[in-house]
């Protein structure tokens, strides 16, 4: 009975609407990147979350899926104009 009620505190503690909203914000910001693999302002709400209270497990949840999908978005960007200047160069091929 104990472990259950301390669970769905935990839970309930988790998934609060404040605590929600910043995970939001933590995502939008992890995409947010300065050519580094990960995201400085990443590490920044995550150490700003740890010493305002909030459970650092969904900031860092929410941190590294943005980290992923930035990532992710970069590499498919820069295959497709890689593809684009090879398509560009075979048709204006100088001789």
């Amino acid at each position: 009975m104990l472990k259950n009620n301390f669970k769905n505190e935990m839970l309930k503690n988790l998934l609060n609407i404040k605590n929600v909203i910043t995970y939001i914000i933590a995502f939008m910001i992890s995409t947010i990147g300065m050519g580094q693999e990960v995201s400085p302002f990443s590490i920044a709400i995550v150490g700003a979350c740890l010493s305002g209270g909030v459970p650092a497990i969904g900031v860092v949840i929410a941190g590294l899926i943005g980290n992923i999908a930035r990532n992710r978005c970069n590499r498919s960007i820069k295959l497709y104009t890689n593809n684009i200047n090879v398509i560009n160069n075979t048709i204006y091929k100088t001789s």
